[in-house]
């Protein structure tokens, strides 16, 4: 799924129709909003290289229940980039450069 951040150059990416996102081990540096996504309820994006998501990243993403974010680079979330995640049961944040809270 290389393509996604080839996609990710342009301001948004859209893929209305994915209810599981899987984009583990494809060399992504940052995730950029996530636009009419309405229906994803989960996404695995571990074991790539982000260091950085923007505030709003899941904002369009109500339905987003699981996240796998292990094994990246990310040194600090964002003030509310998690905020919009009313319906998460499962984060997973663990091997990244965050400190410990």
């Amino acid at each position: 799924f290389r393509s996604l951040e080839e996609k990710q150059n342009e301001n948004t990416v859209e893929y209305p129709r994915f209810s599981y996102l899987d984009v583990a081990d494809n060399h992504i540096r940052q995730l950029k909003p996530l636009r009419k996504i309405e229906l994803l309820k989960g996404m695995d994006v571990s074991h790539n290289l982000i260091y950085t998501m923007e505030s709003d990243t899941f904002a369009s993403n109500p339905s987003l229940s699981w996240l796998d974010m292990s094994h990246n680079k990310l040194k600090e979330l964002s003030d509310g980039s998690l905020n919009s995640l009313v319906f998460m049961t499962y984060l997973n944040l663990s091997h990244n450069l965050l400190p410990a809270f």
